[in-house]
């Protein structure tokens, strides 16, 4: 998991695990596993359940495709109940290690860290061994709280997908097209094209047009 290294690099929502971490405190048996905030009705998700989402759920099964379809299509169309449910798993089961983790290269620093070990494996965090009971045990009633949350949390999942549009459209350039280009953008395209063709999309060309005109567009499509 890359937990540990966004951690590192300030990457990892301030309280995480948060929403998404299993209710340890005060439980009592009966309770959910989950956080009444976990899946919250109401269209609103927290930053947790976003990173959560992001950087660790959309890693357990790779060939979900999450990269590919997170823009088009909703998480739980993305991602199963048993995905989902992993995921959680495995943030209760080693949340702890990467924690030692990072305080261990913190505290010494070119040293590889030892391995810790782990809630709910046999032996310490590198094994392959099997799960404990306990491991699969949670494991199967988180499932069945995961599917039990989804029922009421369509809202939030298509602002989830929201979100991962507008990033998917900054980081491809594309503006809405009311928007101009600042002298930068202008000034490169103009000049990189005289180095190499250029591929505008019609979100760019649109902007080129309103910023510097219909003459820049066609200096740069004639190129």
């Amino acid at each position: 998991m890359c937990h540990a290294e966004d951690q590192r690099k300030g990457r990892v929502p301030d309280g995480f695990p948060g929403c998404v971490g299993i209710v340890r405190e005060g439980y009592v048996v009966g309770d959910d596993l989950l956080s009444e905030d976990y899946r919250k009705t109401g269209g609103d998700f927290s930053e947790e359940f976003y990173y959560f989402v992001k950087r660790i759920a959309s890693s357990v099964r790779v060939s979900c495709k999450f990269e590919e379809l997170k823009e088009k299509k909703l998480l739980s169309e993305i991602l199963t109940v048993e995905d989902e449910a992993f995921a959680l798993l495995i943030i209760d089961n080693e949340h702890h290690v990467w924690l030692q983790q990072i305080e261990f290269k913190q505290l010494n620093p070119g040293r590889k860290a030892p391995r810790y070990k782990k809630r709910y494996c046999d032996c310490k965090s590198g094994s392959k061994n099997g799960w404990t009971d306990l491991g699969i045990s949670i494991y199967t009633e988180l499932c069945e709280e995961v599917k039990d949350r989804r029922k009421n949390s369509r809202d939030m999942e298509e602002n989830l997908r929201e979100r991962f549009r507008a990033e998917g459209r900054e980081w491809r350039g594309e503006r809405g097209d009311n928007e101009t280009m600042d002298p930068f953008e202008v000034n490169f395209l103009s000049g990189r094209s005289k180095k190499r063709k250029i591929q505008l999309n019609t979100g760019m060309l649109e902007r080129l047009r309103k910023t510097a005109g219909d003459d820049m567009v066609r200096h740069i499509q004639e190129i």
